[in-house]
């Protein structure tokens, strides 16, 4: 098991140790896809409010089983969706749930650039808190050779009051690598891209304030709008709910996770309660992609 140490100011982790870490992860992925979490969900959110009519292209980085990927082209006629992970595994069950036309998925850690495409937006979704801080010259680089020249990055974050929270009060909640980016690292980072930070968010998703929601634009939008729409405040109202509402929305989840336990099922041919049981690293996708996966014995193991 990969000890969680030198979560900052520099790490003593190698790719390897990474790899492994993330590997591992897989089942926890597979569970919160169908079960959902709010936070992800949110921060899908957030990449799917910056994908307008021009964005044909999207890098996923960090893309963990694909869910993030799928959300992305909802919607989208005319999107493709490229996902990275430096994790085999999810790379491996990303393929078996959503490959597709639209979607395509392989394994990198963006120490170089994935491939030769320049991408409209580019999604970092709680993922470059886990690149370590001496690495991010590179990776900001790796990422600007990436981003087309009106491209757009979004990125979601732990916020510093959230890492310092983990750090004093529940350690063993702190990933291999586990940064905390303040508002000047951001600020770099738009800086190296050319870009600027149209959007700068600390959100309560559990507690007040424990995500940062970025968006950094190298071409901001600046066009007139509508004279009807300028008395109408874009902040979201505070939801109030009636209890048929309520009970209305209760029953959509419902249905949502049952479809979504019965894709996984299709998919990799294993049960849900069977991830609940079973710890997070016994869920391993072993062969190639591009085949039905079926798990068995604690494995996926990937079949045609």
């Amino acid at each position: 098991m990969t000890t969680h140490t030198d979560r900052e100011g520099g790490t003593g982790a190698d790719r390897a140790s990474i790899t492994d870490f993330y590997d591992r992860f897989t089942g926890k992925l597979i569970r919160d896809y169908v079960q959902g979490n709010v936070r992800q969900l949110r921060a899908f959110e957030l990449v799917r409010s910056s994908i307008g009519p021009d964005t044909r292209t999207v890098l996923d980085v960090g893309c963990g089983i694909g869910a993030s990927s799928a959300s992305y082209i909802e919607g989208c006629t005319g999107t493709t969706v490229h996902g990275v992970d430096i994790s085999p595994n999810n790379i491996r069950v990303a393929t078996a749930l959503f490959g597709g036309p639209r979607l395509r998925f392989s394994v990198s850690d963006m120490e170089t650039p994935p491939d030769d495409q320049r991408y409209d937006l580019i999604a970092l979704v709680d993922m470059h808190e886990h690149i370590p801080r001496d690495k991010w010259p590179r990776f900001h680089q790796v990422i600007e050779q990436c981003l087309g020249e009106h491209g757009t990055v979004v990125t979601t974050t732990p916020s510093p009051l959230h890492q310092q929270y983990l750090r004093e009060h529940k350690p063993a909640g702190l990933q291999v690598v586990d940064e905390t980016l303040e508002l000047e690292d951001v600020a770099a980072l738009a800086d190296r891209l050319g870009g600027r930070v149209i959007r700068y968010d600390w959100v309560g998703v559990y507690h007040r304030n424990d995500y940062v929601h970025t968006v950094i634009s190298r071409a901001p939008r600046f066009d007139e709008i509508p004279r009807r729409a300028r008395w109408v405040s874009h902040v979201r109202p505070p939801v109030i709910l009636s209890r048929a509402e309520d009970l209305l929305r209760r029953v959509a989840v419902q249905v949502e996770r049952r479809r979504r336990a019965l894709h996984v099922r299709r998919a990799l041919g294993i049960s849900v309660v069977a991830l609940i049981v079973a710890a997070a690293d016994a869920v391993r996708c072993v062969t190639h992609p591009g085949h039905r996966a079926v798990h068995a014995w604690g494995q996926i193991a990937v079949s045609s």
